[in-house]
């Protein structure tokens, strides 16, 4: 099962370093999948990180690690991504689930979840636990709750 550090959380949510391209990039060097927020700002404004609007400029080759997973945050931004090759998603509140560039269904918490369903942040699901055996992968801000 993939184990995914949402917007580079491991051991709970920690909003001071969330999308920090330093701890994404040093979470990536030790093999550690990393979903990280996109957004692009016009051919001479670049791509950013940061969750609620564009805290990190990154350049282009922050995205060639294959362990990165990018929540564009608006429809231009996942155009942007999906033309560099980029392994990418856009996703609202409102969606149970989005198809990832590379398959994978990206799966918000109270859905149903199947064999290549990404489980995004289980620990929210209202009600008893989810079953996660089965899935290809899980999101998380702990990953420990779920080795």
């Amino acid at each position: 099962m993939i184990l995914i550090a949402h917007r580079g959380n491991i051991k709970g949510r920690d909003e001071r370093t969330e999308n920090d391209p330093n701890r994404v990039y040093g979470l990536l060097q030790l093999g550690i999948h990393v979903e990280v927020d996109v957004w692009f700002k016009g051919p001479d404004g670049g791509l950013w990180l940061g969750h609620y609007g564009s805290q990190y400029l990154v350049f282009d080759d922050f995205f060639e690690h294959n362990n990165l997973w990018c929540h564009a945050k608006d429809v231009q931004t996942l155009y942007v991504l999906q033309r560099m090759g980029v392994h990418c998603f856009y996703i609202d509140t409102s969606s149970a689930c989005t198809l990832t560039s590379k398959g994978y269904i990206w799966t918000s918490p109270n859905q149903q979840l199947t064999e290549n369903s990404i489980a995004v942040m289980p620990e929210q699901t209202i009600g008893p636990r989810p079953n996660i055996a089965g899935v290809a992968g899980v999101c998380s801000d702990d990953l420990t709750e779920w080795l």
